[in-house]
């Protein structure tokens, strides 16, 4: 029989491998996730970025297919043209990160399988843009359930019950895809397979 103290001098070792594993797949997390924020927020002036990896653990995952499985980044006072969005949403599935660079420091990001952005804009944006003339006018928008879109070189063309604007793309928002409005907000949404440009080349700082 092995005695107890046998037994903890054991699994010690095991342990401590195991508390270094685990906390070195915490700080390479958050340092990954920071430097996306940081290269967002220095692609897009004025904004604040908050990027969460939803891959666990995040060390075997990248190390075994040089991919994580899902990082969102919720992106606030994002400004493009006459537009102040009050949110950029982008969820991204399997982001390809170059694992020889992150271990010199550097989160290069490679590409991904799809990305879902999700804009959106509340009615004080649109009316400040002039899209709207007044609040009172979104109670006649908000009423169709749908709106069509049309993609242009530099912008999207979004009419909704025979109002007619447009929104420029930027960084963040490369892509035309859905309209309509959620709860007052004018709401866009798209889809892309290629990594949006204020996610690209993310560099330590």
């Amino acid at each position: 029989m092995i005695k107890r103290g046998c037994l903890l001098a054991l699994l010690l070792p095991v342990l401590l491998i195991v508390a270094v594993v685990v906390a070195g797949d915490y700080v390479t997390v958050h340092f990954t996730q920071s430097q996306i924020a940081k290269r967002i927020e220095q692609r897009v002036p004025g904004s604040k970025a908050k990027v969460t990896i939803s891959s666990s653990p995040f060390l075997y995952h990248l190390l075994a297919a040089g991919k994580v499985e899902k990082v969102t980044a919720d992106v606030a006072d994002v400004t493009e043209g006459n537009y102040t969005f009050q949110s950029i949403d982008v969820t991204v599935d399997d982001l390809q990160i170059n694992r020889n660079e992150l271990l010199k420091g550097k989160v290069q990001l490679e590409g991904l399988t799809k990305a879902t952005i999700v804009a959106t804009l509340t009615p004080e944006e649109l009316v400040q843009a002039g899209v709207l003339t007044s609040l009172t006018q979104l109670g006649v928008l908000g009423t169709a359930p749908h709106a069509s879109v049309v993609a242009g070189l530099n912008d999207v063309a979004v009419t909704i019950d025979g109002a007619t604007f447009k929104i420029p793309y930027n960084s963040l928002v490369p892509c035309a895809g859905s309209a309509g409005f959620s709860d007052r907000n004018l709401v866009l949404t798209c889809t892309t397979t290629t990594l949006p440009p204020a996610l690209a080349q993310v560099e330590a700082g």
